[in-house]
């Protein structure tokens, strides 16, 4: 499952705390306010609507600057902490070693403002948050080192999405 941004849709805010293909469930999701106002026709009243539904359905709301100590907001943040504690805790070693913060909120804040590289286990860990669940093997550009040089293969024909 790969959500986009840049597009009209709003699951990946929307979908937070859904069960995603059978596989796991989305504890993060997150919407660029650019996208929002742009490609979603969403102005600050239709924005706001779209928190409070978020925020009616148990799940959390940030938004949230690009870079750390930015006032100018740049994104909406979409977070299930009923599902993201327990996950984090699960992870705690990984994200010790990583420096990443194992609260909810925390993490998030992280997210908006650090890349992690493809393939490491922080990035497994901040996937499978996002319900990214085959993200890097989605992806063209991403080497599968799994893959033996030279197979190919039809990498998302099961999404449907």
């Amino acid at each position: 499952m790969i959500y986009n941004n840049g597009t009209r849709r709003l699951d990946d805010l929307l979908d937070v705390g859904e069960c995603i293909e059978g596989r796991g469930v989305k504890m993060v999701g997150y919407k660029t306010l650019r996208d929002l106002r742009v490609m979603c026709h969403l102005d600050d009243d239709g924005i706001g609507v779209l928190q409070g539904t978020i925020e009616r359905r148990g799940n959390m709301v940030l938004t949230l600057g690009k870079e750390e100590g930015s006032t100018e907001p740049w994104a909406v943040y979409a977070y299930a902490p009923s599902l993201l504690i327990p996950y984090l805790k699960s992870q705690s070693s990984i994200l010790a070693q990583n420096q990443w913060p194992d609260k909810a909120e925390g993490f998030v804040r992280r997210l908006a403002v650090d890349w992690v590289p493809w393939g490491t286990p922080l990035r497994k860990v901040i996937d499978t948050a996002f319900g990214n669940f085959d993200h890097e093997k989605s992806r063209p550009d991403i080497v599968d080192p799994s893959i033996p040089h030279g197979v190919t293969g039809s990498w998302g024909a099961s999404r449907h999405r």
